[in-house]
């Protein structure tokens, strides 16, 4: 089996990077508002909702690879705790 290294310090530095993220993103959310009328008017707004949604999701994405390492990093510290405890008990 081959050892798998896991930098806890850089990933708690990653997910406090990414949350801050997310929270600059949830914070400066603008909202267009389009007035007006015709084809292009409603093309506009088209465009606008498109945006808007996409933003959204990428916030969710970010949001959720942050957790997704916050479990990682819970689930290596957890196996350590085993693994440490194993060879102090002598298996």
């Amino acid at each position: 089996m081959s050892e798998i290294i896991v930098n806890v310090g850089m990933l708690e530095q990653s997910i406090m990077q990414l949350t801050r993220l997310v929270s600059t993103c949830n914070n400066s959310k603008k909202n267009v508002n389009i007035q007006g009328g015709g084809a292009t008017i409603s093309e506009m707004e088209n465009i606008v909702k498109l945006y808007s949604d996409m933003y959204d999701e990428l916030v969710q994405l970010i949001g959720n690879t942050s957790i997704f390492m916050k479990n990682i990093k819970t689930s290596y510290e957890i196996n350590d705790r085993k693994a440490a405890s194993q060879i102090a008990s002598g298996m």
